[in-house]
């Protein structure tokens, strides 16, 4: 899964300085004035209502049923730990969520620490043996915004609008985020650079049809891999993010999620991270020998001319069973799990109308081990 971002399509690199699993502040972050300085509602913002704490980001744009509004939560000021930035509808109909008044499950035994790179800046890295499917990360986010957000001219390239809706954030949780790395440099103003650099998606079945961005201090941290270990799952039920281990991982590895397509060749997804994310990749996918990264690419775009297929439930007259357990032996051995269970799904549509009632059936238990493998028991693909 491609990290989620706004609707002008930039998109994440690595970091800045440690902290332990146990602390959601960075090290080097602080709190108070100096971190609040600059941050401040905009003229051209009102309150909406103070509890739930509703404000208008945008006074000019009058009733119009698109005009951006923040929610913070929880109401009291300067208390806040979450940022919502949607339209007014939507706002309402979030603020009125008894699960974001219960504090996120906790993970007994957190497999993972944050340490300091040389050449990444932080990784997430395994403290212990990480078995398959296991949950190794969660958190709430920071901030959630609609990826198409309405924002004025005047207020996008100053950095305006997203000031003020940070501003009513604590102190501790803007700390946090001011300590994240913005990869574009001066290309991007700051605040809105840092939020394009760490965004992962966030799916809102409440609010259907509406695509949204969240940031996830710590799972924001985890870098990227053309095979990654971990499935990135945002769920709805505890609205959280979540890392699930897609194979088992070993005390001292570092532990990595997907930033670009996972079926594109190397060039692809290396023009892709350089472009959005401002580093080369060399994972050792995109390092493998000539000879085998051609094998790689082969196998990979095999499996992405299948994609559109998939998504649109159609089949090609002449592929069979045997096709499909190739490719499935392919996902496998590079690495792209995600795939791999969209495949076996696809496979026993297949095994249905070739009328392999039996080879469709192994497909579809396969498929839901799979998904609980990759998004835990909470998976809305499991019914």
């Amino acid at each position: 899964m491609k990290r989620g971002f706004l609707s002008n399509k930039n998109k994440k690199s690595p970091k800045s300085s440690p902290a332990p699993a146990s602390d959601p502040k960075p090290v080097g972050a602080s709190d108070g004035a100096q971190v609040t300085a600059g941050f401040q509602l905009s003229e051209t913002c009102r309150p909406y209502s103070e509890n739930p704490r509703i404000i208008e980001a945008d006074y000019r744009h009058g009733q119009a049923p698109e005009a951006s509004h923040f929610l913070y939560v929880p109401s009291t000021p300067g208390a806040a730990t979450v940022v919502f930035i949607d339209h007014l509808a939507n706002i309402q109909t979030i603020s009125s969520w008894d699960v974001l008044n219960r504090p996120p499950p906790a993970i007994p035994d957190p497999p993972y620490v944050l340490e300091a790179s040389s050449d990444k800046g932080i990784k997430m890295v395994a403290r212990r043996p990480i078995a398959i499917g296991e949950l190794v990360a969660l958190e709430r986010p920071l901030v959630v915004s609609r990826t198409d957000v309405a924002i004025a001219e005047d207020q996008s390239a100053s950095g305006i609008f997203y000031r003020a809706a940070l501003s009513g954030l604590s102190p501790a949780t803007l700390s946090t985020i001011m300590a994240l790395r913005n990869s574009f440099g001066p290309e991007q103003e700051p605040i809105l650079g840092t939020l394009l650099t760490n965004y992962q998606p966030v799916i809102i079945p409440e609010i259907p049809h509406t695509e949204y961005s969240g940031l996830f201090p710590i799972l924001c941290r985890a870098n990227h891999d053309c095979s990654p270990n971990t499935n990135f799952f945002f769920n709805p039920r505890s609205f959280t993010g979540q890392f699930h281990a897609v194979r088992a991982i070993a005390k001292d590895e570092e532990i990595t999620v997907l930033y670009s397509e996972l079926a594109a060749p190397r060039d692809e997804r290396r023009a892709e991270l350089q472009e959005h994310y401002k580093f080369l990749c060399e994972c050792s996918t995109c390092s493998l020998r000539p000879d085998l990264a051609e094998k790689s690419d082969s196998r990979r775009r095999a499996i992405g001319a299948l994609i559109p297929m998939m998504h649109a439930g159609s089949y090609a007259d002449d592929l069979t069973l045997a096709r499909i357990e190739e490719l499935l032996e392919w996902a496998t051995e590079e690495g792209m799990y995600a795939l791999y269970a969209e495949i076996l799904v696809y496979g026993f549509g297949l095994g249905m109308r070739l009328g392999a009632p039996d080879v469709a059936r192994k497909w579809s238990q396969m498929a839901a081990t799979a998904f609980k493998i990759l998004d835990g028991a909470d998976s809305p693909r499991l019914s």
